[in-house]
């Protein structure tokens, strides 16, 4: 879908503007031509009455440097306004964008609700769900063409994300309109349905002339707010949740295993570290909430002291470093405003997995949705230099990034460290942790299917060279990973897997695909927390 977008930004931007301009009238049912001849005074929009209190709007949005700002409340008037700013105008049009005063969109709260496979005549109600608002976009739904540095446009409801209001023809390079209703509520609590049916001006067939047909609407019944409510208001106790979001009562939360999120206030926990005993975490996702499917096993951050909120000084308490940001604070309004674009995936007690967001939050009380995601084990190449003879490199296979590690024999945040030939893990002599290795005797990771049976945790080995050399605290396991050409004084790893037991007690395969002069070429594949098993079942 990116590369679509993107294939669309750069035609916008002139590239093949004949080929866009063939079909003014898209499949989709009969267009009504507007009447060119009453335009607002600033040109930029034309509306034609269609009878039975439907209006149709075209709109000259050609200009890929600014956007027509259009007030639904005021009959569909022009706003020269900053749509950044200013909270009257409801939809903001440039090119094939769609952008809405809510969210990401605008500082005002339009929402939209997305109505498929049925006409705008059918439309005469507001529903009473599936509203949403524009979010910004995560990294992959960010175009290729955007500059360094520049602020990428929202992923809007109307026209981004994985399902705009239009099907793309990349033969033709033509947009149409999908048989689709957009109910809109406005800037004013207002309620209008529309519907693009062309996106070419019907005098030149050029595109960046988005029509559509529009009319005021009843408002809903009622409102169901998506999400389920937490109520976690209370300052001296916490709420918890099992990853279906089913809430349960917990005596003791650092002993059971029963929950994996627990709420209080702002705060948010997950069941690992000082919180709980389980193999909890978490992690920002750069999916957006619809397109998350599944995740892999790296990059969870798990709980630990982080500070309270407050001024410097007031205190530790566990926590989960990554959930801790996922609300705005106003230091003027004292107000805590949810970021509901921002997708977690929470890792629970037992190794399971679902993912997170918050979409309001009041005083306390959390509306939020919880989803199950599935396990998918991914294999990574890492490149890590450890070519410096005095100090040693510190691996984080959970997190999959290299650590600082101030105390390597009592920090337990690091799982294999490097340096030169030797290498070492979190156990024995070497650190606190579970770690460990061992030789699992295949040549490709695809072949570790299951953790061996036994591991060598560090110990004092010799060090490489002659006799009387000295010793290094690293794991005999791993220390025979290489053959040495005596003849040309050259290393080449061996063709074999290892499993690195890691500092938490997880498992990690892995294998030394080359090395130079202290400069390794890792690939490894993370078996996922609390399982003993590479495939997922």
């Amino acid at each position: 879908m990116r590369h679509i977008i993107s294939c669309i930004l750069l035609l916008s931007l002139g590239a093949c503007a004949d080929d866009l301009g063939d079909d003014p009238t898209p499949d989709g049912g009969p267009v009504v031509t507007p009447d060119m001849t009453t335009p607002l005074p600033d040109g930029h929009v034309t509306h034609t009455d269609l009878g039975e209190g439907v209006t149709e709007t075209l709109v000259d949005a050609g200009d890929v440097e600014s956007w027509v700002a259009i007030d639904l409340d005021a009959a569909g008037a022009e706003l020269d306004v900053d749509i950044e700013s200013d909270t009257d105008w409801d939809l903001a049009i440039q090119r094939y964008h769609f952008r809405t005063n809510g969210g990401a969109g605008g500082p005002a709260d339009v929402r939209v609700a997305v109505l498929d496979g049925v006409t705008l005549a059918e439309v005469t109600q507001a529903p009473s769900e599936g509203w949403a608002q524009d979010r910004e976009p995560t990294e992959t739904e960010i175009p290729d063409d955007v500059p360094m540095g520049e602020e990428p446009p929202p992923t809007t409801v109307i026209s981004g994300g994985e399902d705009p209001w239009y099907d793309y023809d990349p033969s033709t390079h033509q947009l149409s309109p999908k048989e689709r209703v957009y109910v809109v509520e406005s800037t004013d609590g207002d309620y209008f349905a529309l519907a693009v049916v062309d996106y070419y001006s019907p005098e030149t067939a050029d595109a960046g002339w988005p029509a559509f047909q529009w009319k005021q609407v009843d408002p809903p019944d009622g409102i169901t707010e998506p999400g389920q409510a937490v109520d976690a208001s209370a300052s001296d106790a916490w709420v918890y949740l099992q990853l279906d979001g089913t809430e349960v009562t917990v005596a003791d939360p650092e002993s059971s295993s029963d929950w994996d999120l627990a709420f209080q206030r702002t705060a948010i926990r997950t069941n690992s570290g000082p919180s709980g005993p389980g193999v909890g975490g978490a992690l920002l996702s750069e999916q957006a909430w619809d397109a998350l499917e599944s995740t892999d096993s790296v990059g969870f951050a798990r709980d630990e002291l982080v500070p309270l909120p407050g001024p410097p000084g007031s205190g530790e308490a566990p926590g989960n470093p990554v959930l801790g940001s996922w609300y705005d604070y106003d230091g003027a309004t004292h107000a805590v405003s949810a970021r509901p674009d921002d997708t977690y995936v929470i890792r629970g007690a037992a190794g399971d997995y679902a993912k997170l967001r918050i979409l309001a939050w009041d005083d306390g009380v959390y509306r939020l949705e919880l989803a199950p995601v599935e396990l998918a084990v991914e294999t990574h190449e890492t490149t890590i230099d450890a070519s410096a003879s005095d100090a040693w490199v510190y691996l984080s296979l959970d997190l999959g990034e290299v650590v600082t590690v101030e105390d390597a024999a009592t920090e337990i945040s690091w799982d294999l460290a490097l340096q030169r030939t030797n290498l070492a893990t979190s156990s024995g002599t070497s650190g606190a942790g579970m770690g460990g290795g061992a030789d699992a005797e295949v040549a490709t990771l695809a072949e570790v299917t299951a953790v061996p049976d036994t591991f060598a945790v560090d110990e004092m080995i010799p060090l490489p060279g002659p006799p009387g050399s000295g010793e290094i605290s690293a794991n005999p396991a791993l220390s025979d990973w290489y053959d040495y050409d005596v003849v040309t004084h050259t290393l080449s790893p061996k063709d074999t897997v290892y499993v690195v037991r890691t500092a938490h007690g997880d498992y990690v395969k892995v294998k030394i695909g080359a090395y130079e002069d202290g400069v390794f070429d890792v690939t490894w594949a993370h078996a996922g927390a609390g399982r003993d098993a590479f495939e997922v079942e």
